[in-house]
């Protein structure tokens, strides 16, 4: 036997064994493989058959609506302001027929007063003076009744305690009352807006006296207790609402 042959015979059980480990490892890594890929294969599958989040949770019931809130049916006007209020408007006076301003002749207030008149009164100091108690004055530096007349027609008048006074029941007047005054060819109606009762001395200062109202009529009644001027006047003012001519 020679070198070769010697080597052959040596190397070949070593080449066999060598061969027969790398077929069982082979084998072990095959087997290894196998079971992580069944592994994987597992997972996957699982997986595969688990539900999505992004479904429904079970079917028939459907998701719930997202509800959008709705304005509310009467919204809360901002408060007004005192200023936005609105104002009061006065009423328009009446269009009345055009009477001419001439003296007046007799004056009545329903069953209260009835009472002609004496000569105006021209002359007047602190305070209106009647000449006589059962006639009424005119004053003369004021206006004519008229419509629309001239100004604010004063008269003057006289309550006493004899009883004989043209406006000893004056005292029942009312506000809203009429008042009738004729004058040669017209009667004149005012309806009574206010009551006073101010100083003698006090009466010519009043502002519804003092100011220039074509239609406007103050009565003012001068009290006498035993022939002295007493107490408080009492001052009516009213308003002219109607005028007729009248004719011959």
């Amino acid at each position: 036997m020679n070198i070769k042959e010697a080597l052959a015979s040596y190397t070949a059980p070593m080449t066999s064994h060598r061969a027969a480990g790398r077929a069982r490892g082979t084998t072990g890594w095959m087997i290894a493989g196998g079971v992580v890929l069944v592994v994987i294969l597992g997972s996957a599958l699982a997986l595969l058959l688990r539900p999505s989040s992004s479904e429904p949770e079970a079917a028939g019931r459907a998701p719930t609506p997202t509800t959008t809130p709705s304005p509310s049916a009467s919204p809360t006007a901002p408060p007004a302001s005192a200023s936005a209020a609105p104002t009061k408007k006065a009423s328009p006076r009446p269009a009345l027929a055009r009477v001419a301003a001439t003296a007046p002749h007799e004056i009545s207030i329903g069953s209260l007063v009835r009472a002609g008149f004496s000569t105006s009164l021209g002359t007047v100091h602190r305070h209106l003076i009647p000449d006589r108690p059962d006639k009424l004055q005119r004053v003369a530096a004021r206006g004519l009744p008229g419509s629309p007349g001239t100004d604010t027609v004063i008269l003057v008048g006289a309550a006493n305690d004899r009883g004989t006074g043209a406006l000893d029941d004056l005292d029942k007047i009312h506000v809203g009352d009429l008042i009738t005054l004729t004058t040669q060819n017209a009667t004149l109606t005012y309806r009574v807006d206010s009551l006073r009762e101010a100083s003698p001395d006090d009466v010519l200062a009043l502002s519804q006296v003092r100011a220039r109202d074509t239609g406007r009529l103050v009565i003012d009644r001068a009290r006498y207790v035993r022939g002295n001027r007493t107490g408080s006047d009492l001052v009516v003012i009213a308003q002219l609402v109607q005028a007729e001519s009248i004719r011959p």
